[in-house]
């Protein structure tokens, strides 16, 4: 059985939940995850590489994987609710 080796903490949430994942789907790569915000690390041969590109990352090699609702919440929701405010105003300062 190999050793798996010890990852460092996610560098968006601090969280110590992150596990090497792979190979994907097509067995092409292996990469870190952390299961709590989902950031995933840069994408390595094999788990070994994987693990020393999660630990010796810069966030710029990071990707946050976002789920759809928390797309919506973060973009779409503030743009109904500006829109919404800004016709609020208009209807405000013309009566």
């Amino acid at each position: 059985m190999p050793i798996e080796p010890k990852l460092r903490p996610c560098p968006f949430c601090g969280s110590d939940k992150t596990k090497l994942h792979g190979p994907d789907e097509r067995g092409d790569y292996y990469s870190v995850l952390c299961d709590d915000c989902n950031a995933e690390g840069p994408p390595g041969e094999d788990g070994l590489y994987a693990s020393e590109l999660w630990n010796n990352k810069s966030d710029s090699h990071c990707v946050l994987v976002l789920s759809r609702v928390e797309i919506f919440a973060a973009v779409v929701v503030p743009i109904l609710l500006g829109a919404w405010f800004w016709g609020m105003f208009l209807r405000l300062t013309n009566q």
